[in-house]
């Protein structure tokens, strides 16, 4: 546990009201900035899952026009490991965009009862340096949350990027097997 500052008499010395204001703003504008990286986070992925749908369902629907494609077996048999690969990723990549905007979100709330105490004692007879104490110690915790909530939306997205990647390499490819057939 630390202990507590003291001054050369020994006696606790009580804290700075400037650098407890500071703290407090400091605490609030960090906090806000990393709910608005949630925010960008949230779009970023819907945004990600509406276009990877998009694609995954027009490659789905045409995915069939492949069985009257005659490649020769081995032609055939590559044509179906790209179409698998493409949808593997596409599928792979909706799922995880989705997944990373639809994660329950902790938020800092006071209940009814919380919210009644504040216009009570002991609370109002409180110093306000002690109450802003408090309030920086709520607002951390929050803060912590937020960034491990913020943290777990930004790798979902980054996979959900990666297999996006994955699944339009393979559109790309079955695209020069189709182009390269058909100068055939």
């Amino acid at each position: 546990m630390v202990s507590e500052p003291r001054a050369k008499d020994g006696r606790i010395e009580a804290p700075y009201e400037d650098s407890v204001d500071e703290l407090l703003s400091t605490v609030q504008i960090v906090l806000e900035d990393e709910r608005k990286r949630g925010q960008s986070l949230d779009a970023k992925s819907s945004s990600l899952a509406g276009f990877t749908g998009g694609i995954l369902a027009i490659t789905v629907s045409l995915g069939g026009n492949f069985a009257d494609t005659d490649l020769g077996t081995a032609g055939d048999l590559l044509l179906r490991i790209l179409f698998v690969i493409s949808i593997a990723g596409l599928g792979a990549a909706a799922v995880l965009a989705i997944g990373g905007v639809l994660r329950p979100q902790g938020r800092l709330m006071l209940s009814r009862h919380q919210l009644k105490e504040f216009s009570k004692r002991p609370l109002i007879t409180t110093p306000r340096v002690q109450i802003q104490g408090r309030m920086i110690q709520t607002l951390t915790d929050a803060l912590q949350t937020e960034r491990e909530v913020n943290d777990r939306k930004a790798k979902l997205t980054r996979y959900a990027a990666l297999a996006l990647v994955g699944g339009l390499v393979g559109l790309v490819a079955e695209g020069i097997v189709l182009t390269i057939a058909g100068w055939s």
